[in-house]
């Protein structure tokens, strides 16, 4: 719950973000070593997809990375036009987590200019799509789908900005966003990642570690959680890295605070799964 004056509205497991972050290394590592696990990652043009799968692979590997932008194709300005599906290393944080990203939807009204159509985003979420299928954004009633139940995902993690869920409740962008429930299998689990935080605070802009003292984020996270209908406990506000040249734990503990509950609700998936 959020607390006025200076206090954190969420508390992290150390005062200090060196030592949080050094403890969320260790949870990651030592939990989510053994089991594949699949994160698909949806969300708006624009959204920072790209960025924050850029992001938590850095963390991974312990520098700054860009694995995404070589490996996808910008066409339009609509982004990631193939299913991609990315792989750490066994020295890597994330040895055995699989993720996979998506093409965007648009602000668009227009069906020509969605995006990612309703048909692809069913069939992706629901393993039936294989590594470097072409996405379409023209609506067109397409074939060819398999049973891929090995890329199925275990969490979906909804990525949207900032800056979008500042806009009006019956916008064009909205409204997607809200509909994103009805393609997620219910052996999926999901998070929301909200990125561009610097963006909407400057308290945030001028210095990461404020993330959770910010009203401005806390109304944000509250915003996310009527917009998309989840728990506040799974809405993370984050600052992707975009122009840093190294990493700090200012950044790095809420993103990784991200990845640990999505793979933690993952791997809750996963174990139902093998039950079935």
């Amino acid at each position: 719950m959020y607390s006025m004056g200076n206090k954190q509205w969420r508390k992290t497991e150390n005062d200090s973000f060196v030592k949080t972050e050094s403890y969320l290394r260790k949870k990651i590592k030592s939990d989510f070593g053994k089991v594949r696990l699949n994160l698909c990652l949806v969300g708006h043009t624009g959204a920072g997809k790209s960025a924050f799968i850029n992001s938590i692979v850095s963390i991974s590997k312990g520098h700054i990375s860009d694995v995404s932008s070589v490996k996808t194709e910008d066409i339009g300005g609509v982004g990631t036009m193939k299913l991609l599906r990315i792989q750490g290393n066994t020295t890597d944080l994330l040895n055995q987590v699989y993720v996979f990203d998506t093409m965007g939807f648009t602000l668009a009204k227009s069906p020509e200019d969605n995006g990612i159509t309703d048909k692809d985003l069913k069939a992706v979420l629901e393993g039936e799509v294989e590594i470097n299928h072409k996405f379409s954004s023209v609506g067109s009633e397409r074939t060819g789908y398999h049973n891929r139940q090995e890329n199925k995902p275990h969490c979906v993690i909804i990525v949207v900005s900032a800056e979008a869920l500042q806009l009006h409740d019956d916008s064009v962008l909205t409204r997607k966003m809200r509909n994103l429930h009805r393609f997620i299998p219910s052996d999926v689990s999901r998070i929301v990642v909200i990125t561009c935080c610097d963006k909407i605070s400057e308290s945030v802009h001028q210095n990461v570690n404020e993330i959770y003292k910010s009203k401005k984020i806390y109304s944000i996270v509250q915003k996310a959680t009527k917009t998309f209908g989840t728990p506040e406990n799974m809405v993370f506000p984050i600052v992707n890295y975009y122009k840093e040249l190294s990493l700090n734990p200012e950044k790095n503990v809420p993103i990784l605070y991200a990845l640990l509950f999505a793979l933690t609700f993952a791997a809750d998936r996963q174990e139902l799964r093998t039950q079935t």
